[in-house]
């Protein structure tokens, strides 16, 4: 059973997930991978810090993975991104997986990835892993 603040948590990434997706469409040309989930190698796995709060968790959503949308309220993914999601908590660090439209420029990735190492609450970017053989974040 998930921590009621956790699925407080997932239940905002769904809202955000579907908001960023309907952005996108219109951005695209190229489809993320249809294959997601914790067996699927995604481009980036990021992990807080056990101390990060839901409300810290969601400014790195909104504003360092994020962006401001077309209407007060709304986000969008950076450009480039394809889409997150929620990952199983390792060493009670929990986080997202971050996949790129094919389309992505190297500079889009690195732009990503550069925001995503000067977040303070992130502990951790793993590249080019599979989520599921994640069982051990120490050093």
């Amino acid at each position: 059973m998930l921590h009621k603040e956790w699925r407080t948590h997932i239940l905002a990434l769904a809202l955000v997930s579907l908001f960023s997706a309907s952005f996108a469409c219109g951005r695209a040309t190229t489809a993320p991978p249809d294959a997601f989930g914790p067996d699927q190698r995604s481009a980036i796995l990021v992990y807080f810090t056990v101390v990060a709060t839901n409300a810290q968790i969601n400014a790195f959503l909104d504003n360092v993975i994020g962006i401001p949308g077309k209407h007060p309220g709304e986000h969008d993914l950076l450009p480039g991104m394809g889409g997150i999601n929620a990952l199983p908590c390792v060493q009670n660090h929990c986080g997202y997986s971050i996949d790129f439209f094919s389309t992505a420029t190297q500079d889009e990735r690195n732009n990503v990835k550069t925001r995503i190492l000067t977040s303070p609450i992130v502990f951790k970017m793993l590249e080019n892993a599979v989520p599921s053989q994640v069982t051990n974040l120490d050093p």
